[in-house]
């Protein structure tokens, strides 16, 4: 029985090892390099990207929405804002934000949307209560079509003001309002995004900078911090430390899939591994996104089972999340990733053992 146990242990111990690889993932998107590194984007510069902007109609009594069609580069959360202060191209509708604001960053973290504007969304706005609410709503009703977008907290010049333009509190971060969403206006497209343009790398924001923390039920090393250190091209490279070893792993972004190339335990002191040699294939998630898709290793079988599970977790509620089942003749684990976010959480279990992973909080540079 003593020995029955110790095999168990040891082929817990390994298969947890094996599943570090397993990490959130990757919608890379090209733009310059700034102090957070490069952002990169492996699809052709000339796709395109649709989503469904929020304007003010003529009286300032509800919000219109207007589809855009614009070139993929950057977040489309960033794209978004900016296309909102161009302002609306179909009559009828009215401009929610000063055109000489500025987008100066958007980070998104732990389900809210730090959006940061320059001096003039305040001091060039146009005033009135009605009109703050449509500027207000515009922002928030657009970019929470996003799932990875719960709230929305406004900032200027990195700032939080209590009372931006005189009328909303401001220091807190606001929710959608559907009922200002005219009832005559059409449904926006699912999410706000064409679903045609979802691939595995969007499951894998692995953007430079961003990180995750998991906490573990079961085993000692369930819990663990991932960060990704090293992004350029269509690679990405992460580390992971879970309290016993710190690991890393080289990730590749195709159209179709999502793919560890490297590994190495026990490196505490990493370097830009991004052109090293490719030591595995461990394909994470693939095309097509439906359940039903199953693909093998030398090691399980992956197989995703669902597509719009939700997820409770610590780092807030997420719908709409890719179940996928890994399995082999002694275990089955499970793992949950949602859209623009990543691995959400993760079960292990064998005969004897559940061991859990689920997220804590994270930031998407």
């Amino acid at each position: 029985m003593a020995m029955k146990k110790s095999c168990v242990l040891t082929l817990i111990i390994a298969l947890t090892l094996v599943l570090t690889l397993a990490v959130t993932g990757c919608a890379f998107k090209q733009k310059k390099t700034d102090q957070n590194g490069p952002v990169i984007d492996p699809k052709p510069s000339q796709e395109k990207v649709t989503f469904t902007l929020y304007f003010a109609d003529q009286e300032a009594m509800y919000l219109k929405g207007e589809e855009r069609i614009v070139p993929k580069g950057g977040s489309i959360a960033e794209l978004m804002v900016n296309e909102l202060i161009k302002g609306p191209e179909l009559p009828g509708l009215v401009a929610t934000i000063p055109k000489e604001t500025k987008l100066l960053s958007l980070e998104i973290k732990n389900g809210v949307a730090y959006v940061n504007f320059s001096k003039e969304i305040k001091t060039n706005h146009w005033g009135g209560s009605a009109g703050e609410t449509m500027t207000v709503f515009s922002v928030v009703n657009t970019l929470g079509q996003l799932p990875e977008i719960k709230k929305v907290q406004f900032l200027i010049e990195g700032e939080k003001q209590e009372a931006i333009w005189g009328h909303y509190y401001t220091l807190e971060p606001f929710e959608p309002d559907p009922k200002l969403i005219s009832p005559t206006d059409r449904e926006p497209g699912q999410n706000g995004v064409s679903e045609e343009l979802i691939k595995p790398g969007d499951f894998f924001p692995l953007t430079q900078g961003s990180t995750w923390q998991y906490l573990g039920e079961g085993m000692e090393y369930a819990s663990f911090t991932r960060e990704v250190l090293y992004a350029e091209g269509n690679k990405a490279q992460t580390s992971e430390n879970n309290g016993g070893t710190v690991s890393t792993s080289v990730y590749r972004i195709t159209p179709d899939a999502v793919t560890v190339v490297y590994f190495q335990g026990e490196d505490y002191e990493p370097k830009n591994m991004l052109n090293a040699h490719e030591n595995i294939n461990l394909v994470l998630l693939k095309a097509p996104l439906q359940p039903g898709n199953k693909w093998t290793d030398d090691r399980f079988t992956r197989e995703i089972v669902e597509v719009k599970v939700s997820v409770n977790t610590p780092a807030g509620k997420f719908d709409n999340c890719i179940k996928v089942k890994i399995s082999n003749d002694y275990s089955t684990l499970y793992e949950y990733y949602k859209q623009g976010v990543g691995l959400v959480k993760r079960e292990f279990q064998s005969e004897n053992d559940k061991i859990t992973s689920i997220l804590a909080n994270y930031s998407i540079k």
